[in-house]
């Protein structure tokens, strides 16, 4: 009995396991309507977003949301990235694809809703 339930728990971990791979995989790499201001326009504040190009959403006086969230979920996986293929100099967004710059953040959420 003790033997079906540990085979059983391996079996259900494996299962489980494919499915999240699976599932991170299938996330970043089908085109869809996934949040559109956090992985298509998450970046803009954090790249393109300095003085007077701040969306007005993040503007000191009316700010509606915060930069962290952004920071996280865009910065951070592009410039570990980047740092990572070590391509070129100058601006990171600079040495990205659009591709990259898409997938990459959405990879980096999948994974990290694992935790």
């Amino acid at each position: 009995s003790l033997m079906m339930i540990s085979r059983s728990r391996s079996t259900a971990w494996i299962v489980y396991s494919s499915l999240e791979i699976i599932r991170v995989a299938v996330g970043a790499l089908l085109p869809g309507y996934v949040h559109p201001d956090e992985f298509f326009q998450g970046g803009q504040d954090l790249f393109f977003g300095c003085p007077p190009l701040v969306p007005w959403e993040f503007e000191r006086n009316n700010a509606l949301r915060s930069i962290f969230p952004p920071t996280v979920m865009t910065w951070f996986p592009l410039n570990l990235y980047a740092s990572l293929i070590k391509r070129g100099g100058g601006r990171v967004i600079d040495q990205l694809s659009g591709l990259e710059v898409l997938v990459l953040p959405r990879i980096f959420c999948g994974i990290l809703s694992l935790i």
